[in-house]
C-alpha cells in the first residue's frame, strides 16, 4: 500500500462505499442495451469501470494514454483490480466514459 499515491488512498475510502458502485451499476449499465445484464459477453465489474475512470479524470489523459497507462503500470492495475492478462482498449474504455456520462 506504501506504492499508492494519496489520491488512490483517498478513492479506496470512498469507493468502499457500495452505493457509489451500485449507482453506476443499476442506473447507467444495466440501461445501456437491453438484456445487456444477462446475455452476451462478461463484461468489467462496475466496480473495475468507475475506478478505470478516475485515474483518466485525475491526470486528464485521453483513453489512449489511459489505456497505455493501465497496460504498462501495475500500480494502476493493483488500483483498479484488473488482473493481468486482461485490460480493455481505449475505444471500450470511451463508451463506457460516454454511458456514465457527467453525473
Amino acid at each position: 500500500m506504501a506504492l499508492y499515491e494519496e489520491w488512490m488512498i483517498h478513492v479506496d475510502q470512498v469507493l468502499a462505499d457500495e452505493k457509489i458502485v451500485a449507482a453506476a451499476r443499476t442506473r447507467r449499465f444495466a440501461k445501456r442495451r437491453l438484456l445487456s445484464r444477462t446475455r452476451g459477453r462478461r463484461g468489467f465489474a462496475a466496480e473495475v469501470v468507475v475506478r478505470l475512470l478516475i485515474p483518466k479524470h485525475i491526470r486528464n489523459w485521453s483513453y489512449a494514454i489511459l489505456e497505455r497507462e493501465v497496460r504498462a503500470n501495475l500500480i494502476y492495475r493493483k488500483f483498479i483490480r484488473i488482473a493481468l492478462p486482461r485490460c480493455a482498449d481505449a475505444k471500450t474504455m470511451g463508451r463506457w466514459g460516454k454511458a456514465l456520462g457527467p453525473r
